[in-house]
């Protein structure tokens, strides 16, 4: 046993680091240029012109423009390639003709993680190609633009895997959102698993939008704004899944605190004099995100299910694996989204499980409550939970002689022969029925869209059966619920004496 669990603990840990591993290889893949390189550029900023090899990248106090130029020899047909550039605005000029435009001084951009590919068809001679670039905060390549005459299966890895995936990515968040929260909603037991992880989602969808290219996001003052609201939503949506952990473990309390201290990171994020200072805060703060991601992943460690570890702990990785390529400006391509969408499933698939779970011992713990251990019946209880209506007929049964033969045959017996009353009965009526043992020896039938008529048939054929089998008889009265069922009791349970009367049967 303990070998079995040792090898799931290996495995928790093992397959999140194959995930990652897998990522970066396509990340790297998606990112390493191909066809010719325009590695060595010529570039303008603020006048003073000088020589850069790419990638570059910088981290800028105000709107800046940055231009790079290089020239090409003619003639070539293919695509200009320009992965992900760092900037709210981007033209190219070829020979100082526009020929790509994205952005503007006025309204920005959000591109950082996509890849654009522009038709080049260059005629023989020297061709001088420019690409200017309009940054708010940050401006410059992370990976070198190139030609190539067939960029379209690198293009397309790179494009969906980090920019259109977060759309899904977004709407899969959305979903655990709506999901989580009604089950923390209709749930007193664990409600605020389900409704602080229901928060984290809905934090992390918003943040996953700043990942998603959009040709337009407003002014730049607009656009920045925007870029303070996500870098906070990490924080909030951290501390609630954190918090949502804690709750299921019930073995620290923590999260009142990191709650608080992320509402305060946020709340200077947002309220900074500049967006410079709230960036490089962000930038430093993301070491106490990592400190409530460790956190989480020692809670979820806590709750000894491997069900919980492996998809914190990539989670995790993913998460730490961002968080340095942030602080050290590395070109890898960020990775969250997978991270989110991949724990997300994981996570809701576990708490769906664990609520079916729980809504499945309700469920049987309800039927023991309204069933009678020895017969299999309904218990009267049952009667209480039931509506009826006037095509509703009751038929009320009680055996004969019935204290008599637990005298002269033995308890045991009498059992046995209640226990043969219902079977039969069950035999004999439909699945919308119901058989109720109403107290000692009477039982009542509950048939649905029935009338008396055909309940008289059923009754006669369940004693037939009944005397046939086990040599003994009862007798019965029936009534419709036209009125209520507590009336059709009454008038059935009377019709069922009057019967024993003409039988001339005491009890």
């Amino acid at each position: 046993m303990i070998r079995i669990k040792s090898a799931k603990l290996i495995w928790s840990f093992l397959v999140p680091i194959i995930l990652l591993f897998l990522l970066m290889l396509l990340g790297r893949y998606s990112t390493t240029p191909e066809g010719i390189v325009l590695r060595k550029l010529l570039v303008s900023e603020n006048g003073k012109t000088k020589f850069m090899e790419l990638p570059d990248y910088t981290r800028v106090r105000n709107l800046t423009i940055r231009s790079y130029k290089v020239y090409l020899q003619g003639p070539y047909k293919g695509f200009l390639v320009i992965p992900r550039p760092n900037a709210q605005a981007i033209w190219v000029y070829i020979d100082g003709l526009l020929i790509f435009q994205r952005g503007s001084e006025r309204l920005a951009s959000n591109m950082w993680t996509y890849t654009f590919t522009i038709p080049v068809d260059l005629s023989g001679g020297v061709h001088e190609l420019v690409i200017k670039l309009l940054g708010g905060y940050d401006i410059g390549f992370m990976s070198p633009p190139f030609l190539s005459e067939n960029p379209w299966t690198k293009v397309s890895v790179s494009n969906v895997l980090f920019s259109h995936f977060y759309n899904i990515a977004m709407g899969i968040a959305l979903g655990f959102f709506i999901l989580l929260m009604i089950l923390g909603m209709s749930l007193k037991y664990n409600r605020n698993v389900y409704i602080y992880m229901s928060i984290s989602a809905l934090f992390t969808a918003m943040y996953m939008s700043d990942f998603v290219y959009r040709e337009f996001s407003g002014t730049l003052f607009t656009y920045l704004g925007m870029k303070r609201a996500f870098y906070s939503f990490t924080y909030l949506a951290i501390a609630f899944l954190y918090g949502g952990m804690e709750r299921r473990v019930k073995k620290s309390n923590l999260f009142p605190y990191y709650l608080t201290a992320s509402l305060i990171i946020s709340a200077i994020i947002l309220a900074s004099p500049s967006f410079h200072f709230a960036r490089e805060f962000h930038l430093k703060a993301l070491l106490f995100l990592l400190v409530m991601l460790v956190s989480t992943i020692w809670v979820a460690f806590l709750t000894h299910d491997e069900r919980y570890i492996w998809p914190f702990f990539f989670l995790g990785l993913v998460i730490a694996h961002d968080v340095i390529a942030l602080i050290f400006d590395l070109k890898d391509p960020l990775i969250l989204g997978y991270g989110v969408v991949i724990t997300g499933i994981a996570l809701s698939i576990i708490l769906v499980e664990d609520y079916r779970s729980l809504f499945s011992s309700m469920v049987k713990s309800y039927e023991r409550s309204i069933t009678d251990h020895l017969t299999g019946a309904y218990s009267r209880g049952y009667l209480n939970e039931i509506k009826t209506d006037p095509n509703t007929s009751i038929v009320f049964i009680d055996l004969d002689n019935f204290k008599k033969l637990n005298d002269e045959k033995g308890h045991d017996y009498g059992d046995k022969i209640l226990r043969a009353l219902v079977d039969t009965a069950k035999e004999s009526i439909r699945k919308s029925d119901a058989i109720v043992r109403y107290g000692g020896d009477e039982f009542v039938l509950i048939l649905r869209n029935c009338s008396e008529e055909n309940a008289e048939e059923v009754a006669k054929r369940i004693l037939e059966d009944f005397k046939r089998e086990t040599g003994e008889e009862f007798s019965y009265g029936i009534s419709s619920c036209s009125t209520s069922l507590k009336d059709a009791l009454i008038e059935a349970d009377d019709k069922m004496y009057e019967m024993k009367r003409k039988k001339g049967v005491l009890s």
